[in-house]
């Protein structure tokens, strides 16, 4: 699981109607162990809370997902070097 933070870079692949998309977002909000997100874009009924804490992520020009943490991996962020 990952350890992420608003502001944090995250990507995962999702599976719909048998196509599969890689997505890139930034953690917008967290979403507390037990509790549902309150402000989601693309579905008023997001499903179950979970029991662990979840990520928020916002997709550029997509809106606000609430994807699996088991799926999300941080983004390297470059370091000073741009490496």
């Amino acid at each position: 699981m990952i350890a992420g933070k608003v502001g944090d870079e995250v990507m995962w692949v999702s599976q719909s109607a048998g196509f599969v998309a890689a997505k890139r977002g930034v953690i917008e909000a967290l979403v507390p162990a037990g509790m549902r997100p309150e402000k989601t874009s693309k579905n008023p009924a997001p499903g179950a809370a979970r029991g662990h804490l979840s990520y928020l992520v916002r997709v550029k020009g997509h809106g606000l997902y609430w994807p699996r943490v088991s799926q999300l991996s941080l983004v390297p962020r470059p370091t000073e070097d741009g490496r």
